[in-house]
């Protein structure tokens, strides 16, 4: 009995070592929707292509140690970049683009934590991908 409960100790120890947790520090996160060949409003738009579909880019928040440090978002006039100052100074704007101050990223093996929400993702090189249908987001971890 006594080595049967050591047992089951030693492979939930086991176990518990070898599942890889990573946790994001500093971080891009891009914001993109699928597009049409054609469809988008300037040479500089930022198109991604992922499992055969075209994504345009919308939104990238820039994280530092957790915290949004900038954002841009792409429209048909430019890119609008706004810093963390002025978002946290304007409230309806932080509310209406939708994007979190503060982040946690949590990689695990087969899933992905975003501030307590959980997704299935792919990776591929430095970049992992979540689809959400017509959207993707795609997390790339910042090189310091």
């Amino acid at each position: 009995m006594k080595k049967t409960g050591c047992l089951i100790a030693f492979f939930i120890l086991l176990y518990s070592c070898s599942t890889k947790e990573q946790e994001y520090e500093s971080f891009n996160v891009l914001y993109c929707k699928e597009t049409f060949q054609g469809l988008h409003y300037n040479v500089s738009d930022k198109i991604i292509t992922y499992k055969e579909k075209m994504y345009s880019v919308k939104m990238i928040g820039y994280y530092i140690n957790r915290r949004l440090n900038n954002v841009d978002i792409y429209r048909s006039d430019g890119i609008l970049s706004y810093s963390n100052n002025e978002l946290k100074s304007d409230k309806h704007l932080t509310k209406y683009i939708d994007i979190p101050l503060n982040r946690k990223i949590i990689i695990l093996q087969k899933s992905l934590s975003d501030n307590g929400t959980v997704f299935t993702y792919e990776q591929k090189g430095d970049s992992i991908f979540v689809n959400r249908g017509n959207e993707i987001i795609i997390y790339v971890k910042e090189i310091l």
